[in-house]
């Protein structure tokens, strides 16, 4: 019989400390290009490098959005099965099969 497989689940992909950070870095990046730095350049030296388009979109953003354009908004990829799922598929697994199971006396000549 199967032992019992451990319930895995994934890790968040951005930890707290990744989203202040990247959130600090366009907070950066902003303040670089009000005071005179080209995207190129603010991009280069910000903490987290951002390519010069990915500033301009950054900026544009925060024209039309405001404070609420820095905030972070990576959500990443979904759990393909929640954990409730994953253990009921699992358990399901490691189920005897009934199929698998001698069905009795074969019929003469061995064919079942």
């Amino acid at each position: 019989m199967m032992d019992r497989m451990k319930v895995m689940t994934m890790p968040p992909l951005v930890t707290l400390g990744q989203r202040q950070g990247r959130e600090f870095a366009k907070r950066e990046i902003v303040r670089f290009v009000e005071h005179g730095m080209t995207a190129t350049q603010a991009g280069k030296h910000c903490p987290v490098p951002m390519h010069r388009t990915t500033v301009y979109r950054l900026l544009k953003r925060v024209e039309r959005e405001g404070e609420q354009a820095l905030t972070e908004r990576r959500h990443g990829h979904p759990v393909k099965l929640r954990e409730e799922v994953l253990t009921f598929v699992l358990d399901r697994l490691s189920e005897p099969r009934v199929c698998c199971q001698p069905r009795g006396p074969t019929p003469r000549g061995g064919a079942i």
